[in-house]
Order: C-alpha cells, then sequence, then structure tokens
C-alpha cells in the first residue's frame, strides 16, 4: 500500500519509519567506524579527529571537520583494502598447499574428491 493512501497521519508514519531506520543505520556505521579506528594501525592524532568527528551532535561543525575526516577515512579504506588482498593471497597459497598434499596422500583417486569439493 502506497504511504499517500491514508491521507497525511500515513504519510507522517511512514517519514517517521523512515528516519528511524536511517538513524539505526548511521548509528551502526558510525559503530563500525569507531571499532575500526581504535583496532586500525593510525595515528593517535587520526585518531581523535575521527572520534571528535562522530561524537559531534551539529550538522554545521561536521561539516567543517568532514574535510579534515574523509581523507582519513580514505586512508582507512586503504589499509583495509589492504589487508582484504593479503588475506586472499594467503587464503589461495593454503587452498593450494591443501590440494597439494590431498594429492599426494589419495593419488588419482584424491584428484576425484578435490574437484567435487573445490
Amino acid at each position: 500500500m502506497s504511504p499517500l493512501h491514508g491521507g497525511f497521519s500515513r504519510l507522517r508514519e511512514f517519514a517517521i519509519v523512515r528516519v528511524k531506520k536511517k538513524a539505526c543505520l548511521q548509528g551502526i556505521l558510525a559503530q563500525t567506524v569507531r571499532k575500526l579506528a581504535v583496532e586500525l594501525d593510525i595515528n593517535a592524532t587520526d585518531r581523535d579527529q575521527i572520534m571528535t568527528f562522530l561524537s559531534e551532535s551539529s550538522d554545521a561543525d561536521a561539516a567543517g571537520k568532514a574535510l579534515v575526516v574523509v581523507p582519513i577515512l580514505k586512508h582507512m579504506h586503504q589499509k583495509l583494502a589492504g589487508c582484504l588482498r593479503v588475506a586472499n593471497a594467503n587464503e589461495k597459497q593454503d587452498k593450494e598447499k591443501l590440494v597439494s598434499a590431498c594429492l599426494v596422500v589419495a593419488g588419482a583417486h584424491g584428484k576425484k574428491v578435490l574437484d567435487l569439493v573445490f
């Protein structure tokens, strides 16, 4: 049913639900960024700027600080992307080692089993 069906009260309820969902999503995103700022290896000044930015309640205050925070977030993204590349490479190497070991142990029959598994 359309949010316009039922008049203004239905539209108002729809808007309230949308705002609450957006606020919830922003809260989850802010928690994630806080956690990453603590866990990633970034300098203390950058970490403090991120935490200050996330704690700002005024859009006017936050808008000015966004110019400082966006490059820090980009740097954090680059670090995470690098970690992901390393993890994927390690996973590929581990898989290749496992396949080789299985082939040595199980011989030709192992190849058939591995084809089914991988």
